[in-house]
């Protein structure tokens, strides 16, 4: 493929404006990397600086949770502390079983 004078005269100015324009093109891809990379940094830095705050909604279910988790062992206590006086008959009455008699005729 030969190329002619005349057309060489025209694909030369439109080279040297195509190189300006893909080499825009690639530095416009890497300061907006650059930047996307910049705004990265600054915001973990940002969360690791900041210390997050628990809003006023959270304080109260963590109040309710407490509340709830203070009743179920109070509950508890409360079973086995009837477990334990319902042991305690339990034996009493084994301990009684066997000393009287009940005849009827």
């Amino acid at each position: 493929m030969t190329i002619r004078s005349v057309d060489m005269q025209v694909i030369v100015p439109k080279v040297t404006e195509i190189s300006r324009t893909q080499q825009i093109q690639q530095q416009q891809g890497q300061n907006e990397q650059q930047f996307q990379s910049q705004l990265n940094q600054q915001t973990t830095q940002w969360k690791q600086q900041s210390v997050p705050t628990t809003g006023q909604a959270d304080k109260g279910a963590i109040k309710d949770r407490e509340s709830k988790q203070q009743q179920r062992k109070q509950h508890e206590q409360k079973s086995d502390e009837d477990k334990e006086q319902n042991k305690d008959v339990l034996d009493n009455e084994g301990l009684l079983r066997g000393h009287h008699l009940d005849l009827r005729i």
